[in-house]
């Protein structure tokens, strides 16, 4: 139902909003009207759900304070303790983990260090095979008048260099370009002037064809597919693959 929709809507921007580092009157006045559209339509999940009676729930209750809490106190993030949590997750549980259960400190001190000794190796490596090596003079000037931004320099740290880019619109260059494509083997992987798909091998769903022509109301998917895979073993050109 459309209240139904509004009232979650409406509850998940009161929930984005608040995430918010920095609030103006304009924010906060947004903060109040998402939770005022929410009181407004949420007598429509208690209409659908059928098993609430009523929404005296503490944390509701809480998303009133939040609008003078803010103006007391500045903005929540500043209180989360999310950062830290992660950092000690990440620090100290993880490699105590990892060890023996016998002396916790010079076992997560050797832990980190072999851990930044292996992301350094692998930035190393990175580098060295990396293609981009033949820069001419100019992007070398600008490169030296240039600072790593903190995005970039946080994508460099959370994510492996030896990490592999796929060239899917490559893939789906050589597989157009078969005369004879496999008929068994359906392709996955195609593309438009500005788009690659590729689309996952292993499906979680497993349905028969019939079931999911009438699952998705699709009575001309079976011949549709046998004229595909009878142009493909023909080797004529298919509105799909051409």
């Amino acid at each position: 139902p459309p209240c139904f929709l509004a009232a979650i809507c409406t509850l998940l921007d009161f929930c984005y909003l608040a995430q918010m580092p920095i609030f103006d009157e304009q924010a906060l006045a947004k903060l109040d009207a998402a939770l005022a559209s929410f009181h407004t339509h949420k007598d429509a999940i208690l209409a659908a759900s059928g098993c609430l009676e009523h929404f005296q729930i503490p944390k509701l209750e809480f998303m009133q304070h939040v609008v003078p809490s803010i103006c007391a106190s500045g903005a929540p993030m500043q209180w989360s303790v999310d950062i830290t949590e992660h950092a000690h997750v990440m620090e100290i549980k993880n490699p105590a983990c990892a060890g023996n259960n016998q002396n916790y400190y010079a076992q997560i001190v050797c832990h980190l260090d072999h851990s930044d000794k292996c992301f350094r190796f692998d930035l190393a490596t990175a580098i060295t095979s990396s293609h981009d090596l033949h820069l001419n003079d100019s992007d070398n000037l600008a490169d030296e008048d240039h600072e790593p931004d903190d995005e970039k320099a946080h994508t460099l740290f959370y994510h492996s260099p030896i990490w592999k880019i796929v060239n899917y619109f490559k893939i789906a260059e050589a597989l157009a370009s078969e005369r004879s494509p496999n008929v068994t083997h359906l392709k996955c992987t195609f593309m438009s002037n500005t788009t690659a798909i590729h689309l996952a091998a292993k499906l979680h769903l497993q349905m028969t064809i019939d079931e999911a022509a009438t699952l998705f109301n699709l009575p001309n998917l079976c011949p549709a597919i046998c004229e595909y895979l009878d142009h493909c073993a023909s080797g004529i050109d298919h509105h799909i693959t051409s």
